[in-house]
């Protein structure tokens, strides 16, 4: 079981400078049992390993920047991303956002918690540069470096965002029946319809999905999708035009009388 470290605790002590670098870190774990304590700057790489029965682990002599912990004993494991600052000055906050990939573009810095010295530069984790725009559409998600020069000295801090896929709720369509069909399942007649909506019949009443010609209102029915965190609801509607087949009457004789004009 992966979880993050929502529940477990990390105290953090800023660093006098970014000459001296003794900032700090101690995260106190919720693993029971021997756990693996990594910590790794926001590079990749390993700061400090250790294992201990105690439930927490120090790390020291921390420049300013930001860095991740990762624990495990085995069978679960934690993880949590902080940063380290200088006094009278901060890159802010590490952050998590959510999103979802039909939101607008939006600013980088402006999601960052804290009090931002603005005017820094954003890359990826990689270290490739990237512009302060994210695009939930077209946009990969990760973890977002943020990063100030302040005289030699250079503040970091990492924004994580996650996109969520909205659902798709498929192409509205019209549907030309005859009062004849057979009963028939509304999700059937939308193309690209993902699972899991709800119909409304066109009073606004829920409906269950099955149109039967000649019972069943024509009209437009509407399919709604709730069910993806953090995006809207989406919608595609089905009009149901259902013609009536004509009576050609019963069969029937008549009597005639041969050359009968």
């Amino acid at each position: 079981m992966i979880t993050n470290a929502a529940s477990a605790s990390i105290l953090t002590q800023t660093s006098v400078d970014c000459v001296v670098c003794n900032g700090q870190a101690t995260f106190s774990s919720n693993l029971t049992g021997e756990v693996n304590y990594q910590w790794y700057d926001d590079q990749g790489s390993l700061v400090l390993s250790e294992f201990n029965f105690i439930g927490h682990s120090t790390v020291s002599n921390l420049c300013p920047g930001v860095y991740n912990i990762q624990t495990t004993n085995q069978s679960e494991n934690e993880f949590e991303w902080f940063n380290i600052t200088i006094p009278g000055a901060s890159a802010g906050e590490y952050t998590e956002i959510t999103v979802c990939n039909s939101d607008n573009s939006f600013n980088l810095t402006d999601q960052l918690l804290g009090n931002v010295v603005p005017g820094g530069n954003w890359t990826t984790q990689s270290n490739v540069p990237i512009s302060d725009v994210f695009d939930p559409s077209t946009d990969i998600p990760g973890i977002f470096i943020y990063t100030i020069g302040l005289g030699d000295c250079q503040l970091k801090n990492a924004i994580n965002i996650k996109v969520n896929q909205n659902a798709n709720a498929g192409l509205s369509e019209t549907y030309l029946i005859c009062d004849t069909y057979d009963p028939f399942l509304l999700d059937e007649q939308l193309d690209e319809a993902d699972s899991g909506g709800e119909w409304f019949d066109p009073n606004l009443n829920p409906f269950d999905g099955l149109y039967t010609p000649s019972q069943s209102q024509p009209g437009l029915y509407i399919y709604r999708i709730d069910a993806v965190e953090y995006c809207p609801v989406v919608f595609a509607t089905l009009t149901i035009l259902e013609n009536a087949l004509p009576n050609p009457g019963l069969d029937g004789e008549i009597l005639v009388c041969p050359n009968t004009p």
